[in-house]
């Protein structure tokens, strides 16, 4: 993710001519974010609300493992970040039982990394 934003303010740069060049504060303040959809799911049931917490757990697996690196300290701040956003999701998951059939229209989930 760092990556692409310095990837994104080099590029910016290269296109700035001298004259009017201003700073570029790079700040890592985009929390990667997931939208979840149970909208399809009936949350009145165990297998739907089971689904709909497979569905959280993946998009959070996505959102904070990259698979195939060795790197102890890589996978400690994965598991930090997965269960931050499992734990960002858990208020959002009860919500969305609790009033299931009101607020179908809404009918995501975000889950964050942070």
């Amino acid at each position: 993710m760092r990556t692409l934003f310095l990837t994104t303010a080099l590029l910016s740069l290269a296109t700035v001519s001298p004259g009017n060049a201003k700073p570029i504060i790079i700040q890592d303040s985009v929390v990667p974010t997931a939208h979840v959809s149970y909208a399809d799911l009936n949350l009145h049931s165990d297998a739907g609300r089971q689904a709909l917490e497979f569905r959280v757990r993946s998009a959070a697996d996505s959102l904070c493992f990259e698979y195939g690196t060795a790197d102890l300290a890589r996978k400690a701040l994965g598991q930090e970040c997965y269960r931050k956003a499992i734990a960002s999701a858990q208020p959002q998951i009860a919500a969305a039982v609790q009033s299931f059939g009101v607020l179908a229209a809404a009918a995501t989930i975000s889950v964050s990394a942070r």
